[in-house]
């Protein structure tokens, strides 16, 4: 349907004859013979849309991609309709966005494109981007609620993401004024309704139920390991795991882009080992990945380890994997400094805060069961002393216990009244004349005075 011509100077072009039988050429400049053949096929199933009225969407947003040279050069043959800059629409800038987006990862793209469709099923395809408005955008917002979207996540990150998307238009010029998605809240929060804590006895049972070890040890990484279990499992590999030292390596897809995030090394926690074990004794010889079954990123695993939920006679809880790993990290926080948790979870303290740690009914009836001054440390010695005392009183005499009797306080005062004058005695004779150093008379009266309230003097008739 299409060639590709070569002249003399290594510049290429297309040629294809179009709807009324005349000669179209669109030159290419200097390009690879690669590239050209990649865009020979894109200007075939154009041609070939041209003819049936329908487009798929990989042609589409190669279109909207492209660089307005070239998108001009095919305009100009009729098959695409030519850019008009100033009303472009809100649909067509973002799918030219997506596509120049080549190093975001699958899910981040996958984000764009479902945010792309909300504003197209609110604004209307061929709306001008330069007609959204703040006030337009406060609709984009209701509108996605009213649709049943959660207002703290799902509707606060499609709020950022059209926000990145109209910053990028008004860096390139599509969109002049201010960016209409600025100042609305986009961080998002967590649904506190919808966390879980799933006790250690309830995963058992789970475990339990699993079809085989591989599954068991894909639910004890979650719980027990606090791995992300769409993207981190997959990554495990047996040469990273050192049995000696009872450590592995744990890769991060979500935070490889971030320095010094790329992976973790977490402890091999004890619940976690005797799965760890079971699959090592089943694994082919020479097997590299500790995950082989379950490698694929379109692998359901949701549906499936909701109907091992059902068969163990569980009730499903909340956002099924998240809630493990958010267990797990609520339960080691108990124990170890939080810093280190975040450490082996491979988020922070404020995600970990916002998302992750619970409080449960066991920490209820932990600070019920005992006051915190009277627990024992691991070694069964007091964690601390069973109450403070007060400060001590300037002396060297010892703290009055509780109880005392009144005289002994009164002999209390008196020791902190004489060590108040003691500290402020009359310093050597010399020469000079004798004084009283720092201290002037009014301080001594005063000292008597408060030893006279001590010891009132006996009444006389």
């Amino acid at each position: 349907m299409a060639s590709i011509g070569h002249d003399k100077n290594g510049h290429r072009r297309i040629l294809f004859i179009g709807d009324n039988g005349s000669r179209k050429t669109i030159r290419l400049g200097k390009c690879t013979e690669k590239q050209a053949v990649a865009i020979k096929t894109k200007i075939e199933a154009l041609m070939t849309a041209h003819i049936t009225g329908q487009q798929d969407d990989e042609v589409s947003r190669w279109v909207a991609g492209l660089p307005d040279s070239l998108h001009a050069r095919l305009a100009k043959t009729d098959l695409i309709a030519p850019r008009q800059h100033g009303r472009e629409s809100i649909n067509s800038f973002v799918q030219r966005y997506i596509a120049n987006q080549l190093n975001r990862k699958p899910n981040t793209r996958h984000n764009y494109e479902q945010t792309r469709r909300w504003l197209v099923k609110c604004f209307g395809e061929d709306r001008p981007i330069n007609e959204i408005t703040a006030s337009e955008a406060m609709r984009f917002n209701r509108f996605m609620v009213d649709n049943g979207l959660a207002a703290n996540s799902s509707v606060r990150r499609k709020t950022g993401i059209a926000k990145q998307f109209f910053k990028a238009a008004i860096q390139q010029g599509v969109y002049r004024g201010n960016n209409p998605f600025e100042g609305m809240p986009c961080n998002v929060r967590a649904d506190k309704s919808r966390q879980a804590f799933i006790e250690q006895a309830t995963i058992d049972k789970v475990i339990d139920a699993c079809p085989n070890a591989e599954w068991r040890l894909l639910v004890a990484l979650a719980r027990y390991g606090g791995l992300r279990i769409n993207t981190e499992p997959p990554e495990l590999r047996w040469s990273e795991i050192d049995w000696a030292k009872g450590t592995m390596r744990v890769r991060s897809p979500k935070t490889e882009h971030i320095e010094g995030h790329e992976s973790r090394i977490i402890p091999i926690f004890p619940e976690l080992r005797p799965y760890l074990e079971d699959a090592y004794k089943l694994a082919n010889p020479g097997a590299e990945f500790v995950i082989t079954k379950y490698r694929q990123k379109n692998a359901n695993l949701r549906t499936t380890f909701e109907k091992i939920i059902h068969r163990a006679g569980v009730q499903p809880w909340p956002k099924l994997w998240h809630n493990l790993r958010a267990s797990r990290q609520t339960e080691l926080c108990r124990e170890h400094p939080e810093h280190v948790v975040c450490y082996w979870m491979g988020n922070s303290r404020s995600v970990a805060r916002e998302h992750y740690l619970q409080i449960t009914d066991a920490d209820v009836q932990r600070a019920l069961k005992q006051p915190c001054h009277e627990r024992k440390a691991e070694d069964g010695s007091a964690a601390q002393n069973p109450a403070q005392q007060p400060a001590e009183s300037t002396g060297n005499g010892p703290q009055v216990p509780t109880g005392v009797s009144e005289k002994r306080l009164d002999l209390q005062a008196f020791a902190d009244i004489c060590s108040y004058v003691h500290k402020n005695q009359v310093r050597p004779a010399g020469v000079e004349p004798a004084t009283f150093g720092s201290v002037d008379r009014r301080s001594i009266q005063l000292s008597y005075e408060r030893m006279s309230m001590c010891f009132p003097a006996p009444l006389t008739n």
